[in-house]
C-alpha cells in the first residue's frame, strides 16, 4: 500500500492550518510545509470541496479548517484527496465491478479484508488535534 503524493502533502497542510485559528495563504503554506505552491493550490481545491477547509478571497484571503481539529480525521483527509486508501483493488466494496478473477473464492481476500478495516479503524481514531498537540513533558524545545 502506498500513499498518494497528493494525501501526504494534504496531511501536512491540514496539519498546519490546525496549528493556529487564523487563515492562512497558500504561500504560507507551501512555504512552512515545503510543499510545492501549484500543486498545493490544487489539494486545497479539494479539501474547500470535500467540506473539510474554507476558503476566502482577496488580499487578506486564504484558507483556514472549516470544523474543529478535533472534528476531522485522517481518513477524512485521506478520502477527500484519494478515492480510497486500500491495501489492494478487491476490498474495494463495489457491487457492480469485479476487480478479480478469483474474487468469490480467494483464500487470501480475508487478511486484505481484515487489513483494511484495522486501516479503516486507525484512520477513524486519529484526529488532526491528536496530530497538533504536543506534550510539552516530551518535547525537547
Amino acid at each position: 500500500m502506498k500513499i498518494s503524493a497528493q494525501s501526504y502533502y494534504g496531511l501536512k497542510a491540514v496539519t498546519f492550518l490546525a496549528k493556529e485559528s487564523r487563515v492562512f495563504s497558500v504561500k504560507e503554506i507551501a512555504d512552512g510545509e515545503r510543499i510545492p505552491y501549484d500543486y498545493l493550490e490544487k489539494i486545497m481545491q479539494k479539501l474547500t470541496r470535500a467540506g473539510l477547509v474554507t476558503s476566502k478571497r482577496g488580499s487578506a484571503g486564504g484558507y483556514s479548517l472549516k470544523r474543529p481539529s478535533s472534528k476531522i480525521t485522517a481518513k477524512d483527509i485521506l478520502t477527500a484527496l484519494d478515492e480510497a486508501i486500500l491495501p489492494i483493488l478487491c476490498v474495494m466494496s463495489n457491487k457492480s465491478r469485479s476487480y478479480c478473477i478469483m474474487e468469490k473464492t480467494c483464500l487470501s481476500k480475508n487478511v486484505w479484508q481484515r487489513m483494511q478495516k484495522a486501516i479503516n479503524y486507525s484512520l477513524n481514531s486519529i484526529t488532526l488535534a491528536d496530530l497538533v498537540y504536543v506534550n510539552p513533558k516530551k518535547s525537547k524545545r
